[in-house]
Order: structure tokens, then sequence, then C-alpha cells
């Protein structure tokens, strides 16, 4: 049911100004935030004490040239020296490195769920 026009005020123009324009695609709307997140992206940092290798969690503190192992375990992050600056024998390290760690945080969980056996007491 329409309403009276005494109530309703009428428009000049429907179509014409509309301030939204569907027609010509999404415009994007960049915050303050997202312009820095983008700035931060972009910039480099050319003096880095840490330096990538070209094995996956393995990662070289350039002053000294030590190999660190960096992985996530139970989704906490951890840093471990292999104590090398030799990248080959680093990368062998690495695999035992993070065994070890998943175990002991096993057996932490193990102890906190009062499930430790005799044997996993002796091994910590």
């Amino acid at each position: 049911m329409a309403r009276p026009p005494r109530l309703e005020r009428g428009t000049l123009c429907l179509e014409g100004r509309c301030s939204i324009q569907l027609s010509y695609g999404r415009i994007k709307f960049y915050t303050v935030q997202m312009k820095r997140k983008i700035e931060r992206g972009k910039r480099e940092k050319p003096n880095s004490l840490r330096q990538k290798s070209q094995y996956a969690n393995l990662i070289r503190y350039v002053p000294s040239g030590t190999y660190f192992a960096r992985f996530r375990i139970k989704g906490k992050l951890v840093w471990r020296s292999l104590k090398t600056d030799k990248v080959t024998i680093a990368h062998t390290r690495l695999p035992d490195e993070i065994e070890k760690e998943r175990r002991k945080a096993e057996n932490a969980s193990a102890w906190a769920r009062g499930k430790m056996t005799g044997d996993d007491a002796i091994r910590i």
C-alpha cells in the first residue's frame, strides 16, 4: 500500500545522482593500518643478524656463523643451537634436534596427565 504524498517527500532523481555505482566495479579503500602493513612488507632489513638457509627450519646467525634450528612444537616456537658453522653438518643434526624436543614435549604432557611410566621417568 502506498503512502499519501503529503507524508513522504518526493525525490528529484532516482538513478542519475546515485552515490554508489555498482556497474564500475569495486573501489579499494586502504586504511592506515593496511597501508603500513604493505609498506612493512616492502622494506628489507639490510643489517639482519639472522639469515635464512637453503633448508627449512635452519637459520644462520651472521656474527658468529652458527646455525640454529627454528621450529614449532605444540604451537610454541623453539630455537636451538646446532653448535656448528657448516651447513651440511647443521642439516644432518636438524632432524635429531627436532625429534629430541618433540619427545621432551610428549614426556612433559604425559607427566602433566599423570600417565608417566617408570621408564619415561628414567629417560628424563
